[in-house]
């Protein structure tokens, strides 16, 4: 039986659960939805602080973003979350 986790927000701390849980979930049980109000999967926001004027989306991608490869994660972004309705789950 197949287990589903959203994970709302594709940031650095959503990033890093989304990679524990594959790392521990060695039976493939759970299906991975994430939700990433922006454009770009995650990335480092901390060390975006350092660029002046335009930066280079690539360089501060976190590696595995885009979880290529993976039929158990679904990667949504651009989509903003605004309620949960946990009763219809």
């Amino acid at each position: 039986m197949s287990k589903t986790v959203v994970v709302v927000g594709h940031g650095m701390v959503g990033h890093r659960f989304v990679e524990a849980l594959r790392n521990r979930d060695t039976e493939n049980q759970w299906q991975i939805v994430i939700f990433g109000e922006e454009a770009d999967a995650a990335y480092d926001r901390v060390g975006l602080s350092s660029y002046v004027g335009e930066w280079d989306r690539s360089s501060l991608a976190l590696s595995g973003n885009d979880y290529a490869g993976d039929s158990t994660v679904q990667v949504r972004l651009g989509v903003q979350v605004t309620a949960i309705d946990t009763a219809a789950r």
